[in-house]
């Protein structure tokens, strides 16, 4: 049985009363003593006090009513003791973000905002220089009739490395704005029919890019967060003419066409797992080239994955990237086979290195002969404030 609060105060003031005077002697037949008289003197003491004590009591619960009346009456007041619970839990959890930076999941966070699913603070400037490794073979080998000599039939080997700066900018409104500096040195060779070799390398600036992000729709219920953006690519790197991956003999720091792509990223995290996936599509302008008017093929982008959060400073992620590009065209005449089919599997690592430092590592796997046959990359995101 559950006793009321004023029930254990009397208890305990009834408790204190008797335990402040010895026990009484019960006289039976003997006559009394002075002994006597002083215990009697002593037992009208205890019982003065224990009237008092009541008294107390009678006070106490007296007012605990009136504040209950108070209460009961009074919203705000009701409300007032959670409130000031509530406060210093508050205020703990404001320093501990502010000690932690960004949040409780920063590594997370950050690889979001590199797939484009997540948006800098309004005025917020990021730093991400980046080194990739990309390596691509094609073509097979010829055995002889007399199986003494092995020829080579149109084999491409091409390794291409790549750096360069990324720059991220929040801007107010829920948007973003990217800027892309890549470097690239292309390395090329080349074996056709026999022992016929041909070895190209060239370096230099590839083709810039900027793009804006906003950020549409908000994360609730069952809705995912939507952002969307919007790219253009510059031609400021060095190109050669190829319709497609297989038939790029030579070496090339970009694609020699501007490009506009329009792309749809929704992101619904499901602690501890955060699901992304987008859709591009990305219109490769036309252009006159070597005397003819060429169009490439456009291209029709999806990328789904997922970001799993290991601890605050650390998150792994698995994407496949699937792309299908159409065929070229080269004075409004479409040039066959040139259409082709790329995908990829990237497995990736982030680790928070400081408040404002991450490190970022993957790798890719081609799916089609268009692919790469890998790509290994490494980026340190730096966020300046």
């Amino acid at each position: 049985m559950q006793r009321s609060p004023r029930h254990a105060i009397r208890l305990a003031a009834l408790f204190t009363a008797f335990s402040a005077c010895p026990a009484p002697v019960l006289a039976q037949s003997a006559p009394p003593t002075p002994a006597d008289g002083q215990l009697q003197q002593e037992i009208a003491s205890r019982d003065a006090a224990i009237r008092d004590l009541l008294k107390r009591v009678e006070a106490l619960e007296q007012k605990l009513n009136a504040a209950n009346a108070t209460a009961a009456t009074s919203p705000t007041a009701a409300s007032a003791a959670p409130a000031m619970a509530a406060a210093p839990a508050e205020a703990d959890a404001g320093a501990e973000a502010q000690a932690g930076g960004e949040s409780s999941d920063r590594a997370l966070e950050w690889a979001l905002i590199r797939e484009g699913g997540l948006l800098l603070a309004p005025w917020s400037l990021e730093l991400e220089p980046g080194l990739s490794y990309t390596y691509r073979s094609t073509g097979t080998l010829f055995l002889a009739p007399d199986g003494t000599l092995i020829e080579a039939q149109n084999v491409l080997k091409r390794e291409t490395l790549s750096s360069g700066l990324t720059t991220r900018l929040g801007l107010p409104w829920d948007t973003q704005l990217d800027l892309q500096f890549p470097y690239v040195i292309d390395d090329n060779r080349t074996v056709s029919f026999g022992p016929v070799q041909q070895k190209e390398s060239e370096s230099g600036l590839g083709d810039i890019s900027i793009g804006l992000t906003k950020q549409l729709i908000r994360q609730k219920g069952w809705r995912p967060n939507l952002l969307a953006s919007v790219l253009w690519k510059t031609t400021t790197g060095e190109s050669a003419l190829g319709p497609s991956p297989q038939s790029l003999s030579f070496v090339s720091l970009g694609s020699g066409f501007h490009a506009v792509q329009g792309a749809l990223t929704a992101v619904k995290p499901q602690d501890p797992l955060v699901f992304f996936g987008t859709l591009s599509y990305t219109a490769n302008l036309s252009d006159t080239k070597a005397g003819a008017e060429i169009d490439p093929g456009d291209a029709v982008g999806l990328k789904a994955g997922t970001i799993l959060a290991a601890n605050p400073d650390t998150s792994l992620r698995f994407a496949l990237s699937l792309a299908r590009i159409g065929e070229t065209k080269r004075n409004g005449g479409t040039i066959p086979g040139s259409d082709y089919v790329s995908g990829l599997v990237e497995l990736g690592i982030s680790s928070v290195l400081s408040p404002k430092t991450l490190l970022d590592i993957s790798a890719g796997i081609g799916l089609t002969n268009s692919s790469p046959d890998f790509v290994l990359s490494a980026s340190l995101p730096v966020r300046l404030f």
